[in-house]
């Protein structure tokens, strides 16, 4: 069951409610619209040729204790300088009591969709040509380093 918590500490606009379990039935209810908004706004979209509406995403944010970790409780231990630490910025969803459930525009989504409609790539092309653009500046880069090398 979702619950409002209190809005004088919010700093934003785009916060909703608050869950207890990720499969909250107003969580789930609220990611249906999102979707359907979302398909809607496709469409209307590659039929008029511009963005047309927002694109939006959910965000759950994990609200809890800051837990204190321990060296064999992380799970990368590059990310850690010492045996403790605590969880300051973002909690993992794992040790959350609770959820915040935030509702806000997706800017990414939306340059993917304005680059479709200009470009006719879908998102997967879009993906591939910028991984075929990286491995073209990575060798590029590397035949640099040789030259330097060589003189």
């Amino acid at each position: 069951m979702s619950f409002i918590c209190n809005f004088d500490n919010r700093s934003t606009m785009a916060y909703r409610f608050s869950v207890y379990t990720k499969d909250d039935k107003d969580l789930i209810a609220l990611k249906e619209r999102v979707k359907k908004n979302n398909e809607l706004v496709r469409t209307r979209s590659r039929k008029h040729g511009f963005v047309y509406g927002e694109i939006l995403r959910i965000r759950l944010m994990s609200r809890g204790p800051r837990r204190i970790w321990a060296k064999q409780d992380f799970d990368h231990p590059s990310y850690y300088s010492g045996t403790f630490g605590q969880y300051d910025a973002y909690l993992p969803h794992r040790y959350a009591e609770y959820f915040d459930v935030y509702v806000d525009q997706d800017s990414d989504a939306e340059d993917v969709l304005r680059t479709e409609l200009k470009t006719g790539m879908t998102r997967s092309m879009q993906q591939k040509k910028s991984r075929l653009e990286f491995e073209a500046r990575m060798i590029e880069w590397e035949g640099k380093q040789r030259l330097r090398e060589a003189a």
